[in-house]
């Protein structure tokens, strides 16, 4: 399992967690995996960490065929969705199969924690510095239910 931190804007955000929106898109193909955890940086005006989410399904396909296919989770309209995909043939959607809101970590508490962050334009890797102040307890258990939910026999432990 990889994590990564995206930043996404509030109004999308906001439909992932309230369970409207079961696809992230992008206009670049992410190169993520079924269990990996997206950490949720909500851009501006809220800038702070305010979720995760495990990924399901990614799919990097024609634009008709997303659109066709799950416009009914998309969490946009068709506006939006063509707005956001000007000029683009294919996009990226990658599914959202868990996820867990929590307390917002602002931008200045991460730049305290972490030295030098900067949050990202699109996605990034979690590094070593970036990973040791996320909040561990408050996704216990997100890629092990993505797991069951594929039929897979998943145990979670904790101490």
């Amino acid at each position: 399992m990889r994590e990564l931190l995206m930043s996404i804007r509030p109004e999308y955000s906001s439909r992932i967690f309230a369970g409207e929106k079961r696809f992230e898109l992008r206009r670049m193909r992410v190169r993520v995996n079924r269990g990996d955890i997206v950490w949720v940086y909500e851009s501006a005006p809220t800038m702070a960490l305010v979720g995760a989410f495990a990924v399901g399904s990614v799919f990097f396909e024609h634009l008709d065929v997303i659109w066709k296919r799950h416009r009914a989770s998309l969490g946009v309209t068709e506006r939006e969705y063509a707005a956001y995909f000007d000029n683009c043939e294919f996009g990226c959607a990658i599914e959202v199969t868990a996820f867990r809101q929590f307390d917002a970590i602002s931008l200045s508490i991460l730049r305290k924690r972490v030295d030098g962050f900067r949050p990202p334009q699109s996605y990034l890797w979690c590094g070593p510095d970036l990973a040791r102040v996320l909040p561990r307890q408050a996704v216990q258990g997100l890629a092990g239910a993505t797991l069951r939910a594929l039929g897979h026999d998943v145990r979670i432990f904790s101490r």
